[in-house]
């Protein structure tokens, strides 16, 4: 059989009557559950700034200062997606036993790290296997702007 090509128009196709039936036309489900956790203490004051921007849906968590935080399990029970957010200052082994419980319990996590390039570099190499997705920034504010993207 032979083989036909996606070409760059080919989703037009799915735009169709035929395919127009199987369009969802009601809003995103809001029962999502958002959980923050701040790795350290330049994330606890950028998590603390992106707080007041969202909804009831999204927790906030502080396991700065404690590299074998003991809430971590506490804190991602019933979230449908977890958030480490660091900084240049984190602490390998927090990041560490975060990560550990996130990918037990197989809920998503995405990691933030906020810093200049050069500083980051470790937070970022910390974070690289503890998340399914992970951003650097040099903006405290894409915090808020990813739990507004999310509708968190």
């Amino acid at each position: 059989m032979a083989r036909r090509p996606v070409l760059a128009s080919s989703c037009a196709v799915a735009a169709t009557a035929a395919e127009a039936r199987f369009r969802i036309d009601r809003p995103i489900d809001e029962t999502r559950r958002t959980t923050v956790i701040a790795l350290d203490r330049g994330a606890e004051h950028i998590a603390a700034g992106a707080a007041p921007e969202v909804s009831e849906r999204v927790r906030f968590y502080n396991a700065a200062g404690d590299p074998g935080w003991g809430g971590a399990g506490a804190a991602v029970e019933g979230s449908d997606l977890v958030i480490l957010v660091a900084t240049p200052q984190l602490d390998r082994s927090t990041a560490a036993a975060v990560g550990r419980v996130c990918g037990r319990s197989r809920i998503p996590t995405f990691g933030l790290v906020v810093g200049r390039p050069l500083e980051r570099a470790g937070a970022v190499s910390a974070l690289r296997d503890q998340t399914a997705m992970l951003m650097a920034s040099e903006t405290p504010l894409d915090l808020a702007d990813i739990l507004s993207d999310l509708r968190a």
